[in-house]
């Protein structure tokens, strides 16, 4: 820790630029504060020598007229000018010795709090690693800047696993309070992989590995690794029909609608569109709210391909699937093919049916000239978190968009 013992004992031949290795930490602890004060004369900058001509007793400046005259030290070649006397003891390279204690002192408080961070952060992982080991899972409850709360996920089986910990004010230290280790829950099977796993564990894993290799090899590694488990793009697209007729197979009466494109120039079928629709859904369709709610979101990978959804709520605000569709765009034609195929199979013509979307102009344009979505037989309304989130970039006034919202939930 050379470099901080420097900049705390009044050297300022140090570079605010240079980085704190995790091993300068070892040296600061709570337990030994400093004290920016009392600082040993020893440890004070050398900023000349007097000469062998001066006495002990050093002449008032004031009173004779002239400088006391000084030996330049090695560290001041840099400062002297021609035709200039070396300055005196009493001169200093800051103006204002206060200002730059104050300066340290909000580096050495942003250090340890980055420090405290850090700790923290190692509690979080060796917790995870540990459930990691143990085969069980655990769920945040409490995340705060001060405390840190967590129970079993499979709490509901009677497992009394606890762990609480805490910020300890005094040492500004994170310490764990309540502790129940012991897991009495059933872990079951694991499908869908450890709820804990996440990406920052398995990056920690592979890095030594990815380390050793070339890049581009590493990188080609991944590729065909992935490949090996998920299969490629291209083979998943034409795995795709034998998918939708597994889906009709294990789900009677399950309706898939396709749209493929053929062209003169590739062999192949060019897949635009598919949209399917369980029987169970347009059955549960009839004793749901009359209130479809219809979106797009990216499937992302190789190619920007998008999944539409459209969905409805019934009397206990649960919410049922209503059908799907994966396009190779949002358009006013893929549009188009969703919401007729929607109203075909699903609503069946049943008057009264409200439609809510967003602003896309796709959605927009077949809406305003489809009857289907028109009074008497359907109405078309806009969906509120798309507009509050599009508010502000026209009104940049936060107590309006807490009004808008507060508006529409009262009406």
């Amino acid at each position: 820790m050379i470099h901080y013992q420097n900049i705390l004992t009044g050297r300022y031949d140090f570079d605010l630029n240079e980085t704190i290795n995790e091993s300068d930490w070892e040296n600061i602890t709570q337990d030994e504060p400093i004290d920016l004060v009392n600082i040993d004369d020893r440890d004070l900058p050398n900023y000349g020598s007097p000469s062998a001509s001066d006495s002990d007793d050093f002449p008032n400046a004031e009173e004779s007229g002239d400088n006391v005259s000084f030996e330049a030290s090695s560290s001041d070649d840099d400062f002297l000018m021609p035709n200039r006397s070396p300055r005196p003891m009493s001169m200093s390279p800051f103006h204002n010795h206060e200002i730059l204690i104050w300066i340290i002192s909000k580096i050495v408080q942003i250090s340890l709090a980055i420090h405290m961070m850090n700790i923290h952060h190692n509690l979080q992982r060796a917790v995870k690693l540990l459930h990691l080991k143990i085969a069980r899972e655990y769920i945040v409850i409490k995340s705060t800047k001060k405390s840190w709360r967590l129970v079993c996920r499979r709490v509901e089986q009677g497992c009394r696993f606890r762990l609480t910990s805490f910020n300890d004010k005094h040492t500004n230290m994170w310490k764990v309070g309540r502790y129940i280790k012991e897991h009495i829950c059933d872990m079951g099977m694991c499908r869908d992989g450890h709820f804990n796993l996440d990406v920052e564990i398995i990056a920690n894993v592979l890095r030594v590995d990815i380390e050793k290799t070339p890049r581009r090899k590493a990188y080609l590694g991944r590729k065909r690794a992935f490949e090996k488990v998920y299969g490629t793009w291209e083979g998943s697209f034409a795995e795709l029909p034998s998918f939708m007729e597994a889906l009709k197979h294990f789900n009677p009466e399950t309706i898939v609608e396709w749209k493929i494109e053929r062209r003169v120039d590739v062999i192949e079928d060019v897949f635009n569109y598919v949209f399917w629709t369980f029987k169970p859904c347009i059955d549960g369709f009839v004793f749901c709210h009359p209130i479809i709610t219809i979106d797009g979101t990216h499937v992302y990978g190789k190619y920007d391909i998008k999944l539409l959804i459209a969905i409805v709520t019934y009397s206990n605000r649960s919410i049922l699937p209503l059908a799907f569709a994966i396009v190779v765009n949002e358009s006013m034609k893929t549009w188009s093919l969703f919401l007729d195929h929607l109203h075909l199979h699903v609503v069946k013509g049943r008057r009264g049916v409200a439609l809510i979307s967003d602003r896309h102009h796709g959605i927009l344009s077949f809406v305003y000239n489809s009857s289907n979505w028109q009074v008497p037989f359907g109405f078309h309304r806009f969906c509120l978190r798309h507009l509050k989130a599009n508010f502000p970039k026209i009104f940049k006034n936060v107590t309006l968009n807490n009004l808008l919202w507060a508006a529409a939930n009262h009406c």
